[in-house]
C-alpha cells in the first residue's frame, strides 16, 4: 500500500507539472492571439476614418450667420456691433473647418 500511495503522489506531482506547462503553453498562444486580433482591430479602425464632406460657400455663410446671432444673444445685444460678432463668428467657423479637415 505504501508504494501505491508514493506511486500516486508521484503521479500527482507529474500530471500538476503537466498541466502547469500546458497552461503557460495555452497562456502563450492565447496573448499571441491576444496581440494579433489588437492588430487587426487596429488597422481596421485605421481603415475606418471618417469621410470629410466639403462645405460650400452658402454653408459657410450660413455657420458664420448662425454664430455671429449667438455671439450676439451670448452679449445681450448690447457693447458690440454686429460687423465684431461677424468677424469672430468668421474665424471660429474657419478654425472649426480647419480643425476638422486636418
Amino acid at each position: 500500500m505504501a508504494k501505491k500511495k508514493q506511486k500516486s503522489k508521484k503521479e500527482d506531482k507529474a500530471a500538476k507539472k503537466s498541466s502547469s506547462k500546458m497552461s503557460k503553453q495555452e497562456r502563450k498562444a492565447n496573448k499571441k492571439e491576444a496581440k494579433k486580433e489588437r492588430a487587426a482591430k487596429t488597422k481596421l479602425a485605421a481603415s475606418k476614418k471618417p469621410k470629410i464632406a466639403m462645405i460650400t460657400s452658402e454653408q459657410r455663410t450660413a455657420m458664420i450667420h448662425t454664430a455671429a446671432y449667438y455671439l450676439a444673444q451670448k452679449r445681450s445685444y448690447m457693447g458690440g456691433t454686429q460687423q465684431d460678432d461677424w468677424l469672430k463668428a468668421e474665424q471660429e467657423i474657419d478654425d472649426l473647418i480647419k480643425r476638422t479637415k486636418g
